[in-house]
């Protein structure tokens, strides 16, 4: 009697098996596509589309201007704000959370933004400024507080926090358009105890 030879049948089950796993995780991938936060105006395959764009607006950016913020007059420990791609998470790290606050700035019930646009090279436009605000983490869009008008020196910014605002982490937002239609987004971390 011959015997049976079954390893065709268990290439064919891992194969059939294995084809499965990708039928699942394909459908799963599509139900539960990632949500657009907006927390940066763009959604997250928009980013990844175009983050080495992004990061070349940036560099041009420090490369032609010096931009501080601060809620005291910009005398005493201005703040730079960053792109929003670079800031980190604490998960727990004392010394990044303390590093954090240093850096961030104290948001009270009235508030008075003061910036300073400083271009590095002559004959630069200055850039449209919009500032956000946003409650970290949310899902819903950022609050325009009002536009920076850096002509010639920056307007202080008088904002107000709503009763609604909870207290907790926010960031300030900096959107920049410039002449040429480029965007650029900005960010400065701030708390309201």
């Amino acid at each position: 009697m011959k015997e049976k030879n079954f390893w065709p049948l268990g290439i064919m089950s891992v194969l059939i098996l294995g084809l499965g796993i990708v039928v699942f995780l394909v459908v799963f991938a599509l139900k539960n596509s990632p949500k657009n936060d907006l927390v940066y105006f763009k959604g997250h395959n928009e980013v990844d589309l175009n983050f080495n764009a992004m990061l070349k607006t940036y560099e041009n950016f420090k490369s032609n201007y010096r931009f501080l913020v601060g809620l005291k007059p910009l005398t005493k420990s201005p703040k730079t704000p960053i792109l929003p791609y670079f800031s980190k998470g604490t998960h727990g790290d004392k010394k990044l959370q303390e590093t954090l606050l240093n850096n961030a700035l104290i948001l009270e019930k009235s508030n008075t933004l003061y910036a300073q646009l400083q271009p590095l090279k002559p004959a630069l436009d200055s850039p449209n400024i919009q500032v956000y605000l946003a409650f970290y983490p949310s899902p819903s869009q950022p609050r325009l507080l009002g536009t920076l008008d850096c002509k010639i020196a920056c307007e202080p910014l008088k904002f107000d926090l709503l009763e609604s605002d909870k207290m907790g982490r926010y960031k300030i937002l900096f959107k920049f358009v410039f002449k040429n239609k480029e965007e650029l987004i900005l960010e400065q971390l701030a708390f309201f105890k």
